[in-house]
């Protein structure tokens, strides 16, 4: 009987320390006090029905997520790339009338130009979907592009052109004088192209008696000038006048 008086007495102090709903509603879980202190911590985070002022233990802040390493790398190409890629600075050149001989690699006719109104100065480059006329003098509109990996014997640079600005023909008849070095009898300034000569990538037309002289001066190897005068005729644009010794 005593022990039964004894547990019921145990169980009423129990029941008296376990706070009412309506202590639950007053109490405070910030308080010291509060339920949350005395809140079990259970492996699965249940708690009894009168701790209603516990919570689940604080979660880890989550971290910020990284950029992915592809959009970096797109990024910086494109800081780097973008000067290379946009527009080219538009550059003008004026383009004279007439070839000069030159020997780089090989014998060419070389392009000579003129920039700012300066003097005409001849070049071992090219512009790139520009194709000289003999007689016709071209105010031309281009830009220049780098060469990443140039041969022993290439130009750094690509001039690409653009526009053709303006045009000014020289007339009928105007006559140009060219020298040749002619340093070897190979040099191939001239071949015979049926009664007339091709010089390099110009047909060129001559008297009998001035065909065979050139080619006899290129066989010996003789350096010389030559005076041709421009014709109507843009497949024949030269006529060749006169020889002389260098």
């Amino acid at each position: 009987m005593d022990r039964l008086r004894a547990a019921a007495s145990r169980g009423s102090i129990t029941a008296a320390m376990a706070p009412s709903p309506a202590d639950l509603a007053t109490m405070s879980c910030s308080s010291s006090s509060s339920p949350r202190a005395r809140c079990p911590r259970a492996r699965n985070h249940r708690t009894p029905p009168w701790c209603g002022c516990c919570s689940l233990p604080p979660s880890r802040p989550m971290r910020p997520r990284s950029k992915p390493r592809a959009t970096s790398l797109l990024v910086l190409c494109l800081t780097v790339l973008a000067p290379a890629c946009g527009p080219k600075e538009a550059q003008e050149v004026v383009v004279a009338s007439r070839r000069s001989p030159c020997v780089g690699a090989f014998p060419m006719l070389c392009l000579r130009y003129s920039e700012d109104g300066g003097e005409f100065e001849t070049t071992y480059n090219y512009f790139e979907g520009f194709t000289h006329r003999w007689g016709v003098e071209t105010r031309l509109r281009y830009h220049v592009e780098p060469v990443a990996d140039p041969g022993a014997d290439q130009s750094d640079e690509r001039w690409i052109a653009d526009e053709i600005v303006s045009e000014e023909h020289d007339p009928v008849g105007t006559r140009y004088t060219l020298g040749f070095s002619n340093d070897s009898p190979d040099s191939g300034w001239f071949v015979p192209s049926g009664d007339r000569l091709l010089m390099l990538d110009t047909e060129v037309d001559c008297a009998p008696e001035l065909c065979a002289d050139v080619l006899q001066r290129i066989a010996d190897g003789t350096p010389f000038s030559a005076t041709f005068e421009l014709t109507a005729d843009e497949d024949v644009p030269l006529r060749l006048l006169s020889l002389a010794d260098k």
